[in-house]
């Protein structure tokens, strides 16, 4: 009975792990594909300095795609964070945690965003009825395209470096993927880190963020077809720890 019970257990875990990796999996891709949705619709709506709230409210629709998909990107974000912990945790429930608060800071700050070219939706509809003067409406649009810009910087360039790191050091130790892509999580997670923070120096060097996007696709692909790695996983008891080397 006892060894039966342990292979009904064992099954559990391999089932809760297989679809785990599977529901990750598509949360990346889901991330991934709704950015670039939002990037397409939005257009060039926020590219003229000082912004043109002409060209907003002519984008009226597009931009409310962007909202829509970017808060979608947000919930996905979060969603991965929360997914992974109770993986994560079983190598440093610290580092798990500081994982989960990297992708749900990096969510917020998305949202912040969001909040922002919503806004400024707002005022390019009140600027395009006559209810807004030149001069009255510059201060506070240049203000929303400030928290629009450093809300992506941050959020999605350094709180996603941040958690690229956290993420693929947790996934080398405990070798639940291929040595190969947590490796090259990891130096991607550092690329666009780096791309952050030499964004706040006001450079865009846009390369940097290329390694982490193409090897979270192929992190999902992996995770999708064949999941965490069996071996290493170690189906133990969810109270079981594992010491830090």
């Amino acid at each position: 009975m006892v060894k039966k019970k342990e292979k009904v257990d064992e099954k559990e875990k391999k089932d809760y792990y297989r679809k785990t990796a599977i529901i990750v999996g598509v949360l990346f891709i889901i991330a991934t594909a709704i950015t670039i949705v939002g990037i397409v619709f939005m257009g060039s709506s926020l590219e003229d300095d000082p912004v043109d709230l002409t060209k907003i409210a002519d984008n009226e629709n597009g931009i409310i795609i962007s909202v829509i998909c970017w808060i979608i990107l947000a919930v996905a974000v979060a969603g991965i964070g929360f997914m992974m912990h109770p993986i994560l945790k079983k190598y440093h429930e610290g580092l798990s945690l500081g994982y989960v608060s990297f992708r749900f800071i990096e969510a917020i700050l998305i949202l912040a965003a969001v909040i922002s070219l919503q806004s400024m939706l707002t005022l390019s509809q009140e600027y395009a009825s006559g209810d807004l003067n030149a001069t009255g409406y510059e201060p506070s649009v240049i203000l929303l395209k400030a928290l629009f810009d450093w809300s992506f910087i941050i959020g999605t360039m350094i709180f996603l470096g941040l958690g690229g790191l956290v993420l693929n050091f947790i996934l080398y130790k405990l070798k639940l993927v291929p040595s190969w892509l947590s490796i090259w999580g990891f130096i991607g997670g550092a690329c666009v880190l780096l791309y952050g923070l030499i964004s706040l120096f006001g450079h865009d060097p846009a390369i940097l963020a290329a390694p982490i996007a193409v090897q979270e696709m192929v992190f999902a692909v992996w995770l999708i077809a064949k999941g965490f790695n069996p071996p290493t996983i170690a189906f133990r008891n969810q109270d079981e720890e594992i010491t830090v080397e």
